[in-house]
């Protein structure tokens, strides 16, 4: 009788082990999405609107540092014109 209540009292410390795997995982996601992939998401956010109020005209600077101003607007390019004047 006594080894089936070790048996019994074995078997539930497993099930909590698997309880506690399955809780750190869904944390460990959680923290994931916090530090990583919702930033990344609000800079997106920011950079589409940033492009979407962009004008004819407007001047920019590029990742690389050229300065330029806004010549044409397309779906996906903007054409700029740099140089003196």
């Amino acid at each position: 009788m006594s080894y089936l209540l070790q048996l019994g009292a074995a078997n539930g410390s497993a099930q909590s082990n698997s309880y506690t795997s399955i809780i750190l995982m869904i944390v460990l996601v959680a923290v994931m999405y916090f530090i990583m992939i919702r930033p990344q998401r609000k800079r997106q956010k920011e950079e589409q609107e940033m492009r979407s109020s962009l004008e004819i005209g407007d001047e920019i600077i590029t990742i690389g540092g050229i300065v330029g101003r806004v010549v044409t607007i397309r779906e996906e390019d903007l054409v700029i014109e740099t140089g003196q004047r």
